[in-house]
């Protein structure tokens, strides 16, 4: 988190208090607001979820907390909350000077919002994820070569953010922005996003933007992918869409099946990456749901990409109002924290005294005990083995070539039969094994060589 964060952070601590956060957990942490995400291709989810009603919901009742879907008197966060029924609107651009406690008064930070679009509208979320990669995520993106690479920078580094809110809010954080800059940098961003306005994009950057998602969608869909899943159920839930009517709201199994397809829709999202696929998953989208797609070529694709970034630029990015923080670095705040943090241990002292002090330290070394008891041997040695027959195992195709290797009538899959059809025997032993797997980790230098490479 940042310098800047960390303030903003503090100033809302500063108007809190011990019951406004006990109300709030209150009236947040309750069963109708929880959501219970199941991840695990080896799992038997719904019995999974049955044991939870089975055993979970016994307890819950058993606290008096088992009031239904929806009581009366419960306001559903982001939904029904006073929020909900006033869009965030900028009137016009504003700058909030943010000071900070940090002795090095050399560089601050920069960082511009505008209001984006509605949570749901995927299309054009995702084409601001492009706008984002295109502009920030390479030393040769756009507002980087600006002023970034250069032989004197203005700032260290530049993100592009979309967060995921209704409606989504978009941020652009430069990091340590020299002082000279803080002040001018902001202006100076929007001029060079005007002269892009009026240069077509450059399609061989944007190319290896697509491809680089492409990359990153894959190595998480295979590395982690229950945080593909996961985001989409909280996505979900926090802002469901008006498209999206649910049968039964409470129902997990029916809640499982429809999260569920997320898992599809990594499939639909990937073939569309690949441009040269985009004809073949429409087509399959439409034939699958049944949806008015129309047919869509390569060359469309392309100019969908085109057309969406430029427009994306003008009317999220010039056209709307914006509000842009400036952190500056202030060390007379560091001392005032200093001096509060020892005016508030110093009123703790007077208000306990010594031996209230005493007792305070030795309710905590009992609590720290109790917390750190190690839990009973039989909540572990109580679970039954599985039995590996039931275990998902990679699946393989294996083949070997004939002659020495023996592979003709051992094994009759795909490899095999190809290894068949090709020429004379070997005089010499070779095994093949074939899995699905699109190797989009070894694309990844991280995942080649480490942050060390």
């Amino acid at each position: 988190m940042s310098l800047l964060s960390l303030r903003i952070c503090a100033n809302v601590a500063d108007h809190l208090s011990e019951s406004s956060v006990e109300d709030y957990h209150k009236t947040a942490y309750v069963p109708q607001n929880l959501t219970v995400v199941v991840l695990g291709g080896s799992l038997y989810p719904e019995k999974l979820l049955d044991t939870i009603s089975q055993t979970t919901e016994r307890h819950i009742a058993a606290a008096g907390l088992a009031r239904g879907e929806h009581p009366q008197d419960w306001i559903r966060p982001f939904v029904e909350s006073d929020s909900s029924f006033y869009d965030p609107i900028i009137e016009k651009d504003k700058t909030i000077i943010v000071p900070y406690a940090d002795t090095d008064t050399s560089t601050g930070q920069i960082i511009i919002n505008w209001v984006g679009p509605r949570a749901h509208d995927w299309l054009t979320t995702a084409a601001l994820g492009v706008l984002g990669d295109y502009l920030t995520g390479s030393a040769h993106s756009v507002l980087r070569r600006k002023f970034v690479e250069i032989p004197e920078p203005a700032c260290a580094g530049i993100s592009f953010d979309v967060t995921f809110r209704d409606p989504t809010i978009i941020s652009v954080d430069f990091a340590a922005v020299q002082k000279g800059w803080l002040s001018t940098l902001a202006d100076d961003v929007r001029m060079v996003l005007k002269c892009l306005c009026r240069v077509p994009v450059d399609m061989k950057a944007m190319k290896l933007v697509l491809k680089n998602q492409l990359i990153a969608l894959e190595q998480t869909m295979e590395s982690k992918p229950g945080v593909y899943i996961q985001t989409g159920v909280m996505q979900g839930q926090l802002y469901p869409s008006q498209r999206t009517v649910f049968s039964s709201p409470t129902d997990p199994h029916w809640i499982l099946r429809h999260h569920l397809r997320k898992r599809e829709r990594f499939a639909t999202q990937r073939r569309i990456l690949r441009s040269r696929h985009a004809q073949e998953a429409f087509e399959m989208d439409r034939r699958r749901l049944g949806r008015p797609y129309e047919r869509v070529s390569r060359r469309q694709i392309i100019d969908l990409t085109q057309t969406l970034t430029i427009p994306g630029v003008r009317r999220y990015l010039l056209e709307r109002h914006f509000i842009t923080l400036i952190g500056t670095p202030t060390p007379e705040l560091v001392k005032e924290h200093s001096e509060k943090d020892a005016a508030r241990l110093a009123k703790t002292v007077r208000k306990f005294g010594p031996e209230g002090l005493a007792r305070l330290d030795k309710d905590l070394g009992k609590a720290e005990k109790k917390n750190d008891h190690p839990p009973p041997p039989s909540y572990v040695e109580g679970y039954p083995v599985p039995d590996f027959k039931k275990l998902e195992w990679l699946k393989v195709d294996t083949g070997r070539s004939n002659g020495v290797g023996g592979g003709r009538g051992k094994f009759t899959g795909k490899v095999q039969r190809i290894i068949n059809s090709d020429g004379p025997d070997l005089p010499f032993f070779v095994q093949f094994d074939r899995m699905s797997y699109s190797l989009s980790s070894l694309l990844d230098p991280n995942a080649l060589f480490g942050a060390n490479r």
